[in-house]
């Protein structure tokens, strides 16, 4: 389990804050791309916390939730994000 001053260094290393709530990507695929990069296992409530003192808008649906978000630095292969360029460590 990682810190959570890790996972929001992340979250603001592979996204940017929209206008509209995002409804292409939910806090479980946020959370594998955030994975990617930490190189450790994130819970879909620690992204989703991360998220929101990040100050990400958001939208619970279910036990997942949508964010006005943009994945900037990951790239799309077959419907599965991979890490672009990682962010130097902490």
């Amino acid at each position: 389990i990682c810190e959570m001053d890790e996972i929001m260094y992340y979250v603001d290393w592979f996204f940017s804050k929209t206008n509209k709530i995002n409804m292409n990507h939910s806090s479980y695929g946020l959370k594998h791309i955030v994975e990617r990069g930490i190189g450790k296992y994130v819970s879909n409530g620690e992204l989703i916390a991360a998220m929101i003192l990040s100050g990400y808008r958001y939208k619970a649906i279910d036990i997942n939730c949508v964010f006005n978000v943009k994945v900037r630095r990951a790239k799309r292969f077959n419907n599965r994000f991979s890490v672009r360029c990682t962010p130097p460590r902490l």
